[in-house]
């Protein structure tokens, strides 16, 4: 009698890549596309210089993720999917200023976003409620579409943030506690159990 091999054998591996240093060093960027540094493309290069080639890559469509991602893939002759959901959280009017300037401009509007950014978004930005709608909706999608897979997803501290908390049951309100380094690599081990996609985090 054969017996059927269970998903347990067959879990689903995704690590989250953040993008490198861009060109014009660290700022509230959003959605702002500006190119990755060429520490930048060092940084990221160093990350998975460690692991074997991943023969799928997810990325935000942002050329400071989609830009390596595209390399990548040529170099590995991996697959590149463009997640649109994957793209940066919107700061608005904070669009592209460094922390030191918003710092000068309005310190308590600031220090409110750092302590609490659910209820006190930046004027004009996304609401957290829709990052993490977008992203834990990708999220779903990719696991159900890409189950048993080894995957790579190139992406934003915003998203990395979003879906690390959405994994651990953490509130949005305190998504500023999470922070990644430019080129944090993060790995995710799914097991589906009775039916349900399990995740865990392997850092």
């Amino acid at each position: 009698m054969s017996v059927e091999k269970s998903s347990l054998d067959t879990p689903t591996w995704i690590s989250l890549l953040r993008h490198g240093t861009p060109e014009g060093g660290s700022r509230y960027r959003g959605w702002q596309d500006d190119p990755l540094s060429a520490q930048g493309w060092q940084e990221m290069a160093a990350s998975v210089s460690r692991h074997d080639p991943w023969p799928l890559i997810i990325t935000s469509p942002l050329c400071r993720c989609a830009d390596f991602a595209h390399s990548m893939g040529k170099e590995w002759q991996a697959e590149v999917i463009v997640e649109t959901r994957f793209k940066e959280y919107f700061f608005g009017e904070w669009e592209g200023k460094t922390g030191e300037e918003l710092y000068a401009e309005d310190r308590q509007r600031l220090v409110r976003f750092w302590a609490d950014p659910l209820n006190n978004p930046p004027p004009g930005g996304e609401h957290l409620e829709h990052l993490n709608h977008r992203v834990t909706a990708a999220w779903n999608d990719i696991i159900k579409c890409h189950k048993g897979e080894r995957l790579l997803c190139v992406v934003h501290s915003g998203i990395m943030k979003a879906l690390v908390a959405h994994i651990t049951l953490t509130p949005l309100t305190h998504l500023s506690r999470l922070v990644f380094d430019h080129a944090a690599l993060v790995s995710i081990r799914v097991d589906e159990v009775s039916g349900q996609e399990i995740p865990k985090l392997l850092f």
